[in-house]
């Protein structure tokens, strides 16, 4: 989990369903904003944080000492990061800037099998993808790992829609493959199905938008949330779509057609409301939801909510 107190905390879910604290990383000189597992390597973590870094960890290593790090010269911190799936490839977007990808193996990290990176030593990104005047506030790499699925604002327009980016350049300058229509606003989260055939988008309009990956056609929308979406999630087997937004709880659907199949009450105290943030376990029904609540005296509160949920679908 992400938290205010500079630190990233990892929990593990017990038989009996309870949650255990297994380990903190600590070192951020801001409030981390984003924690990353690699989806194929379960030990190699990421944190990004209002500091202007991005680092890297073993979590098998007891040490506080982090692996690689990033320093970002522009804006007030990292907006978001994400692996490659099949492969070492990192890409972090600046809060105004570029969208930068880097390969965690030049980092001295848990990845690195070259000599001459000393730990915890930053290099320069494999290729920088200019974003600024527009913005983007998600994306994420296609399951090939080809290309980087970016979620689109067009300066003074407003208009969401996703840009398909190509990781090869020509003339050091991305090749832009083409965009699609998305949303009548920005696009906040999005994800990728477990099994590559769905692309998950949520957006200011409190839309969400089940998109088939080989057409890229959006085949069914979401429209149960009335508050701005804030995080999608697939479960592990792709069958569950997860939705955060403004309000309270959080909706279940069928990932084939976004049908209604449940949905995950957050409780009412300290305060209504969904989650930050949303992330299923990599091998059951089992949803993390993460929230930001106001306490009555002092900083604010994080919860996380973890609950396990039975599929019938």
């Amino acid at each position: 989990m992400a938290s205010s107190d500079r630190m990233a905390r990892l929990w593990t879910i017990e038989a009996s369903g309870s949650a255990r604290e297994v380990l903190v990383v600590s070192g951020h000189a801001g409030p981390v904003t984003k924690v990353r597992f690699h989806p194929s390597e379960p030990n190699h973590l990421c944190t990004a944080a209002a500091d202007q870094t991005v680092r890297l960890w073993d979590v098998r290593q007891a040490t506080q000492r982090p692996t690689g790090r990033i320093d970002l010269q522009k804006g007030s911190g990292p907006v978001a990061v994400e692996w490659n799936r099949t492969s070492s490839l990192l890409a972090v977007a600046e809060r105004e800037g570029s969208i930068l990808i880097y390969d965690t193996r030049k980092l001295g990290g848990a990845f690195s099998h070259a000599s001459g990176s000393a730990a915890g030593s930053s290099a320069s990104p494999l290729l920088s993808i200019e974003v600024a005047p527009n913005t983007t506030e998600s994306y994420h790499f296609s399951p090939c790992g080809n290309f980087l699925i970016a979620g689109w604002t067009r300066e003074g327009e407003g208009i969401g829609e996703l840009r398909i980016l190509s990781l090869k350049t020509a003339n050091n300058h991305t090749l832009f493959s083409s965009s699609y229509p998305a949303h009548s606003g920005p696009i906040y989260a999005m994800h990728v199905s477990l099994d590559s055939l769905r692309l998950a988008t949520g957006g200011a309009d409190a839309m969400v938008g089940i998109w088939n990956l080989d057409t890229m056609c959006c085949t069914h929308s979401i429209t149960r949330r009335v508050k701005f979406i804030r995080s999608v999630g697939f479960s592990h087997d792709s069958r569950i779509l997860a939705t955060s937004s403004e309000e309270d709880g959080i909706d279940l659907a069928d990932a084939r057609d976004g049908s209604e199949v449940g949905s995950v009450n957050l409780g009412t105290r300290p305060r209504a409301g969904g989650a930050e943030e949303i992330a299923w376990h990599p091998k059951s029904h089992i949803l993390a939801c993460a929230r930001t609540d106001a306490g009555p005296i002092g900083p604010p509160l994080s919860p996380i909510i973890v609950v396990k949920i039975s599929v019938n679908v």
